[in-house]
């Protein structure tokens, strides 16, 4: 050993041991860093723990609310998922709304149509049957131009001639 580094008395072995006994650092071991740190550690115990609680609540807490955060990202992802479908759908409806009101006007038109069709061709019957009936008179077929005369006014009652005709 390097003789510098020996205790020149008892007196400074005595109060090496008192250091080490306090937990500070001893003058016969060179000082490294992680050795001071140790001596300062052992001294300080309590402002360590409550250094080290701190950390820890500390990290705990970044911990935690991460999470929380993630949580309520996945949550706003539905939300925003559920907006756009309701969204969708109700785009989809409205479109059907609106095919469906077309479609009732088409209707509409289309059973008017009918109905015109119906009445010209009920007209066209009636004018049938009153040409019929005046053709079978001119042929003195009387009792046969009776029932043409009859279908024609009950297809179309307003028809003067016809019933200036029957009776």
């Amino acid at each position: 050993k390097d003789r510098s580094r020996r205790y020149e008395t008892a007196n400074g072995l005595a109060v090496d041991i008192q250091r080490h006994l306090n937990d500070e650092p001893v003058v016969a071991r060179p000082p490294s860093n992680l050795y001071r740190f140790q001596k300062t550690v052992r001294r300080n115990k309590v402002a360590f723990m409550s250094v080290g609680a701190v950390t820890v609540a500390l990290l705990l807490g970044i911990v935690v609310s991460t999470w929380q955060a993630s949580l309520a990202r996945k949550a706003e992802d539905v939300a925003t998922a559920a907006l756009q479908q309701e969204a969708a759908l109700r785009d989809e409806a409205q479109s059907a709304e609106k095919t469906a009101v077309a479609e009732s006007k088409n209707a509409e038109i289309e059973a008017e149509r009918a109905e015109s069709a119906a009445a010209e061709i009920k007209m066209n019957m009636a004018a049938s049957d009153f040409a019929s009936a005046v053709r079978l008179v001119a042929e003195d077929r009387r009792n046969d131009a009776l029932a043409y005369l009859a279908r024609s006014l009950s297809l179309n009652p307003i028809n003067d001639a016809a019933s200036t005709r029957l009776v």
